[in-house]
């Protein structure tokens, strides 16, 4: 066993962030829970300076360690001091580095002397005296988890481009052009002489999934703070006895998901081949839930993703403290419904890659998986 500090070093040198842009920024905000990396800085702090780290580098978030967030940097940026950055010494991978900085017993190593206690922060000198076992190959053993890693990661970045690809598809087909004639004050745009409008509360083929859940064994419970857009991050495991009494919203097959709250982006979409995430499940009543017919899923999906639906559901959330929608809410959010031929072509083209994202989700949590028993196997 040897420590920490004789494999890996912090890295202090400092740049004006001026020097970098958003997208290189990482603070301890833009860094996700359970190891699962990082997404774009919603701010971008002005005339200070930040941590200059290197690709290759390995980013960990100081705030509540027990979030366990850890990047292996991709580029080269800057970070704020809330984030620790560890460069690997020349006797260690930056691959084997992050292995050891991402495996469960060094968070919970960290926990053991933190600094405070209503935000816990790990203390720089304790972290440096971590204890790690290179009596394994620890170049493959890196490398194992840096492949899987890898994987994870490209296969989100592939689902980001497709929702892009959908997003495109939607515009360029139900976006007013030429042929949209009848201005309707219901969606505040033109539409088709042959569609119709309705209400989220009428749409035809379509039903809103009342509060109440079939008797489990075990599952994986949800909360609305578990998800970051469409990514998704495991919340707690609960039984049907032991559960919480927001933990009672049952995913079914050809549905879509929606917080309720206002300025709450929180999607998710099952198809015909999303019985693994029914299997392992249970959403709060915090979602919005609409179960569709094959043909129409795609098309409300998309009107949710992509057009003026969030603004609506914002100016009608309230309440005195969490604003947010309720079920009467539904009645005065319109969707304007094409024929039945052009939601078939649109099906057509987008079912398919609604099927293919659920299936890198999938994998992405067989992935997972497989990644934590490395971690706690060898590491």
């Amino acid at each position: 066993m040897i420590k920490l500090c004789e494999i890996s070093e912090y890295v202090n040198e400092k740049i004006d962030i001026s020097l970098i842009s958003i997208d290189q920024y990482i603070a301890n905000d833009n860094m996700l829970k359970n190891k699962k990396g990082i997404v774009t800085a919603s701010i971008f702090p002005t005339n200070v300076k930040v941590t200059k780290f290197k690709k290759g580098d390995i980013l960990v978030g100081n705030i509540r360690p027990y979030f366990k967030k850890i990047w292996k940097a991709t580029f080269d940026g800057g970070c704020s001091q809330d984030v620790l950055v560890f460069r690997n010494k020349e006797n260690i991978s930056s691959e084997f580095l992050y292995s050891v900085l991402a495996s469960n017993n060094f968070f919970n190593y960290v926990m053991l002397a933190p600094k405070g206690s209503k935000m816990p922060r790990g203390d720089k000198e304790h972290i440096m005296r971590y204890e790690v076992n290179i009596e394994f190959d620890h170049e493959l053993i890196g490398n194992y988890i840096s492949s899987l890693t890898d994987k994870i990661n490209n296969n989100e970045k592939i689902i980001m481009n497709y929702n892009k690809l959908i997003e495109i598809i939607y515009n360029s087909t139900f976006l007013p052009n030429e042929e949209f004639v009848v201005f309707d004050e219901r969606v505040n745009r033109k539409i088709k002489k042959d569609w119709n409008v309705f209400s989220f509360n009428d749409i035809p083929k379509c039903r809103i999934i009342k509060t109440g859940v079939e008797y489990f064994d075990k599952k994986n419970y949800l909360p609305t703070s578990q998800i970051d857009g469409e990514l998704i991050e495991d919340g707690k495991d609960i039984t049907y006895e032991n559960r919480e009494t927001r933990a009672n919203m049952q995913p079914c097959l050809n549905s879509l998901w929606f917080a309720k709250m206002k300025d709450s982006i929180k999607r998710i979409c099952l198809t015909q081949n999303s019985q693994w995430f029914i299997d392992k499940y249970i959403l709060s009543t915090g979602f919005f839930g609409i179960e569709c017919t094959e043909q129409l899923l795609p098309y409300v999906y998309s009107y949710i993703a992509f057009d003026h639906f969030e603004s609506i559901k914002n100016k009608l959330a309230h309440g005195d403290t969490q604003q947010a929608i309720n079920g009467d809410d539904l009645n005065y959010i319109y969707i304007p419904i094409p024929t039945n031929k052009e939601l078939l072509d649109f099906s057509s083209k987008i079912l398919p890659i609604l099927k293919i994202k659920n299936n890198l989700m999938y994998e992405n949590q067989l992935l997972f998986d497989l990644r934590e028993i490395a971690f706690n196997s060898f590491i």
